[in-house]
């Protein structure tokens, strides 16, 4: 028999406002295990009955919402949601894009410098093989010890080179989990805001409530 499909989930304009901020916590785009994190923080943060999402679902909400937001195509979202959530998915897409295209540059940045340096140990190779296979005129001595010498310097120069590509690297990944770790203090301080509000929210709620049932029972 075969198995059932999963039912589709369809998010809400509050589902997608959860999704977006757990994406800007997580930035899957600079490791791509990060997405079933981000369903896992989602599915359980969303307090309703059915609402199931996995690492797929929520990459590709993530991806139409983000090419919804580059065609400044809104009205969809508009509709389902207040000005202030509008605003506040807004805001996160922005970042979101801004977190997708630091993972794209620093990856073409890479590509470039790694051509670079294959560039350059290529040559280096080519210089070295011909001091090794020097023309020899008739009557004149074979290779000698200049030879051993070029091929040092050859290994010399090789070996500089890869402990500066080394060097670069860890810097970049030392500013990168500086950048990184600045995000989460900054997501985290959101967060807290963001949960201060909502308990205020709730509590004014609670006082008018409060207030209106007092009314009724006087009456």
């Amino acid at each position: 028999m075969a198995a059932m499909r999963k039912k589709a989930v369809r998010f809400s304009a509050q589902d997608d406002l959860c999704l977006l901020r757990e994406v800007v916590a997580q930035n899957p785009f600079s490791d791509k295990g990060k997405w079933a994190t981000v369903a896992m923080e989602v599915t359980s943060t969303v307090d309703r009955q059915g609402f199931d999402v996995d690492t797929r679902r929520v990459r590709e909400r993530t991806i139409l919402l983000l090419e919804q937001f580059k065609k400044s195509d809104n009205d969809a979202a508009k509709k389902s949601g207040t000005n202030e959530e509008v605003g506040g998915k807004e805001e996160l897409l922005q970042e979101i894009l801004d977190l997708a295209s630091e993972e794209e540059i620093a990856k073409e940045t890479a590509k470039k410098k790694k051509e670079k340096e294959e560039s350059k140990a290529k040559e280096m190779r080519k210089r070295a093989m011909e001091t090794l296979r020097p023309e020899v005129s008739e009557g004149e001595p074979g290779p000698s010890s200049c030879n051993k010498t070029s091929v040092i310097a050859y290994l010399s120069e090789k070996a500089q080179s890869e402990q500066d590509l080394r060097k670069e690297e860890l810097q970049l990944e030392k500013e990168k989990l500086k950048l990184e770790k600045e995000r989460l203090e900054f997501q985290k301080e959101e967060r807290r805001q963001q949960l201060e509000m909502e308990k205020k929210e709730k509590s004014m709620m609670f006082k008018m409530m409060q207030a209106l049932i007092d009314n009724v029972n006087k009456d």
